[in-house]
């Protein structure tokens, strides 16, 4: 029996953090592609359709909330993660609203 591995988006300025989120995808059996910010996520987007994208709210430049808005455009199927190092309930209920399907600190 073959079993399909999804396509995970890690977006995240840190590359440390990028590289522990695609590790553990990666065993979750996704094929993991990755950003450090808005733009870079936006051009990997528009190149790959993503089961899951991990997308931090704090991006340099675009914030993440931001770039959530218009990947929902291009990936209307893919189920979008929050994750902030900090809990900020403005943010969270925003980026909810926007069709995140949670919000993680």
């Amino acid at each position: 029996m073959t079993i399909r591995r999804g396509k995970a988006l890690v977006v995240d300025d840190d590359p440390a953090v990028q590289q522990l989120l695609s590790r553990l995808l990666d065993q979750a059996l996704f094929f993991c592609f990755a950003a450090a910010n808005g733009p870079q996520a936006l051009e990997e987007a528009s190149r790959e359709q993503f089961d899951v994208v991990l997308l931090d709210v704090g991006l340099p430049g675009m914030s993440g909330v931001e770039v959530l808005q218009r990947l929902r455009v291009s990936q209307p199927d893919a189920c979008f993660l929050m994750v902030a190092g900090m809990a900020d309930v403005a943010t969270a209920v925003e980026a909810m609203r926007l069709g995140a399907y949670d919000y993680i600190t």
